[in-house]
Formats: structure tokens, sequence, C-alpha cells
């Protein structure tokens, strides 16, 4: 890792915190100020967090978006899902549909205004469309979880939301890799068809698989989690320096990480189980008192999503290619819009 980086990066994170306190009393999210930081600092234009300290830095997006899954999972509560269980599956599935298919569509159209696409079959253009309205149609719930953190979002409305936006991110999970496969298929042509039986239907089944994994791998450290959730209420034999709270949140850190890696090491979902890991810990009914469970979990995340909310999206901020936006701004733009009006039509 570049030493400057590392050295410049705590500093930049301060002022990004303190720019986003001040886009807080202008109405803002402070997650605004904490991207206009990142891409300030980055290296498209003072450069102060340089390309490659970026890339030696990836380990800790990964351990951010641990994070914010975890938190994601936490705001899922069992009794309110079981009530709009109908209403989320109804409005994720509608507003998928509408996402993929205007998005593709936009895509076709605007075939001739994207330049890796000159030249390709529409076999090959169709499945670029594909593969770009498929990634339309996730919302970030790291994003949804910041604006509802700073604004106190909660009640029926806010819960229903959230729930939405997770249940949208398992599809495109699932659509993603059967896209992939369809990309198979168009490159092969008719000598796809020639693969055993058998290879069909487990490229076809691996991403189902991969989803009941990663939800059964998330509830394993979900339960593993618990004793520190606990840890100060119960007899549980811990020492006493691990009651601090600050061991607590850097405890909660190493068991969000170590669940993210260890579906990412078995190729399944991470941001699934870590989702499951947070439901499993908010929603745990092995207990006395789970009410002061979820009290105790909420109050770790408190503390510790501010910090992991300013560095990821500081770092977000620096990662993005100007240049690159700045050649494709049309286009985004147009894309950007088409997908307001199918949010909208779902």
């Amino acid at each position: 890792m570049p030493v400057l980086f590392f050295l410049l990066l705590p500093t930049v994170l301060l002022i990004s915190h303190q720019i986003g306190q001040i886009c807080g009393r202008f109405g803002l999210p402070a997650i605004t100020g904490y991207l206009i930081t990142g891409v300030i600092s980055g290296p498209w234009v003072f450069g102060l967090l340089s390309e490659r300290g970026l890339l030696s830095f990836k380990a800790v997006d990964k351990l951010c978006l641990a994070c914010v899954a975890l938190s994601a999972g936490s705001e899922m509560h069992l009794q309110e899902i079981r009530k709009t269980i109908v209403a989320v599956g109804t409005i994720a599935m509608f507003i998928s549909i509408s996402s993929w298919i205007f998005v593709c569509a936009a895509v076709m159209l605007l075939e001739s205004q994207v330049e890796f696409m000159q030249g390709m079959s529409w076999k090959e253009q169709l499945c670029v469309a594909s593969m770009a309205g498929t990634i339309m149609v996730t919302r970030s719930p790291a994003t949804a979880i910041a604006v509802l953190k700073e604004v106190d979002g909660r009640g029926p409305f806010c819960s229903l939301t959230l729930n939405v936006v997770i249940l949208k991110d398992i599809v495109v999970i699932i659509l993603y890799a059967l896209n992939l496969e369809g990309v198979k298929f168009a490159e092969k042509g008719l000598d796809a068809t020639n693969e055993p039986h058998f290879a069909v239907l487990k490229a076809i089944a691996h991403p189902f698989y991969a989803v009941i994994c990663s939800i059964l791998l998330g509830a394993t450290w979900g339960f593993a989690f618990m004793p520190i959730v606990r840890a100060g209420r119960q007899s549980l034999h811990i020492p006493a320096f691990l009651l601090d709270p600050r061991m607590k949140c850097i405890a909660t850190l190493l068991m969000a990480t170590g669940c993210f890696y260890s579906a990412l090491l078995a190729s399944w979902e991470p941001l699934l189980a870590c989702v499951i890991m947070g439901l499993y810990a908010a929603n745990a009914k092995d207990t006395p008192n789970p009410q002061a469970d979820r009290e105790a979990l909420e109050h770790v995340l408190r503390s510790l999503m501010p910090l992991i909310n300013v560095t990821f999206f500081t770092l977000i901020g620096a990662s993005l290619n100007l240049g690159a936006i700045a050649k494709t701004l049309h286009i985004a733009v147009c894309i950007v819009v088409v997908r307001l009006v199918a949010l909208m039509v779902g």
C-alpha cells in the first residue's frame, strides 16, 4: 500500500465528514458531501488519493460493504415482512420487469452512441443490453440505509421500501448469473446445444444454489454473532475488556468481514450472506429478551456506521473515472431518465 495514501486518507476522511455535516445543514444527505470530497480528492482532480492507492485499499471496500449489508439485514423485521410479503414481492417484480425492459430497449436504441458496441452482431448487442437492464434493476441498499438513518426514517413505508430494495438485489444476483449463461450461448451459437444437458442444467441452477447456500451461511454467522450482541447482559464468561463498546464494534467488524469473505471464497453471494446475518441477529428468538438484543445490535451499528459510511462513500467518489463519465455523459443521462420512468411505471 502506498505510504502517502495511507497518511493522507485519515485527513481526507475527516474533511469528508465535515463537508457531510455542511451538506446536512442545507437539507442534503451527508453522503452527498462524502461523494463530493471523494471526487475532489481523487486521482482525477487534486490527486490526494492515487489510483494505485485506491486499488490497494479494495479490502477496506469489502469490509465496508460487509457492514453495510449487515446493517441492511438488521433493519428487516420478520413480523413486518410477514405482513407485507405480498406487497413487497409484487412491487419488486413489477419494478424489476419494467426496469429491465425499458433500459434494455434504451441501450439497443443507443447502440450507435456506445463505442464498444460498434461492430457487434445483433445477438451480442442484445446480450450487452440485457446485462445493462439487469444491472439497472438493482438499487443501492447502502445509500438507502445511509439516508434513512440520517433522517431517522422509520415506519411502514420505510420498511416496505427497504425490503423491496433488498429483495431486488437478490433478484439481480439470479438474473446476472442467467445473463452470463446467455452470453456464453450467444458466443458459442449452436455449439452450445451440444453440451451435456447436465452441464447446462447445472449452470442454470447454480445461481439458485448460491442464493440458498448464502442464506444458510448468513444464518450460521448470525447465530455465532449473537454472543457478541448479548455480551454484558448475560453471563457468557467473556473477559471484561471485551465488553467495552469499542471492542464490540471491532468484533462486529471482524464477524461481518468473516461472513463476507467466507461466502466470497465459496463463490457464493457475500452481500446476501451478510444481510441474512443481520436479519438473524435482529430477529433471533432463542433468548428471554429479543427486544433487548435488537436494541443492543442497533446501538453497536449506530456507533459503527458513521465511520463506515464516510469511508465507503468517500472511496466510491474517489474511484469515479471522470474522464469516462465526461465521454459518456449524454448516454448516462438518457439511461438515468429511462430508469426513473421505468421506476414510476413499475
